[in-house]
């Protein structure tokens, strides 16, 4: 994995291992408009930001044993920084409570998302994502854990 790939060739590639995995996930795409590139979305966010700032993708999917896992995940490139407002959608994802995960995924760690888009066991994703946590107070300076 080249750390100099762009965050529009990573996305595609996580993109083709959550279809791979038989993830159901969706990712909103800006469109091109006569203002320039527009996100059509719609919310109500207290702190201002308009529906701006959720996470790029947001996925589920029913393991092996009929658990359902959630997970959002903010793709970047390996120097990308975090917005103010996606920074606000990841800490209170990261609050929520059960088989909810929220990752900020950067292309080094391919073989991470590998292994958590494959894996039918939710012990082993809450490992992962442990671990991630981690990365991002590092990485990122969010607290990760819940």
């Amino acid at each position: 994995m080249s750390k100099g790939i762009s965050e529009t060739a990573f996305s595609s590639q996580v993109f083709d291992l959550l279809n791979l995995f038989q993830w159901r996930w969706c990712h909103i795409r800006p469109a091109f408009s006569s203002k320039g590139y527009r996100t059509p979305i719609q919310g109500h966010d207290p702190d201002g930001f308009k529906g701006k700032g959720l996470p790029d993708i947001i996925a589920v999917k029913e393991l092996l044993s009929g658990e359902v896992v959630t997970l959002f995940a903010e793709l970047k490139s390996e120097d990308g920084k975090l917005e103010l407002a996606q920074r606000r959608w990841i800490e209170l994802l990261i609050r929520t409570r059960g088989s909810a995960f929220t990752f900020i995924w950067i292309p080094s760690q391919f073989e991470q998302i590998v292994e958590v888009l494959q894996s039918e066991g939710l012990p082993i994703i809450t490992e992962i994502w442990k671990k991630h946590a981690l990365f991002a107070k590092g990485y990122f300076g969010l607290n990760l854990v819940k």
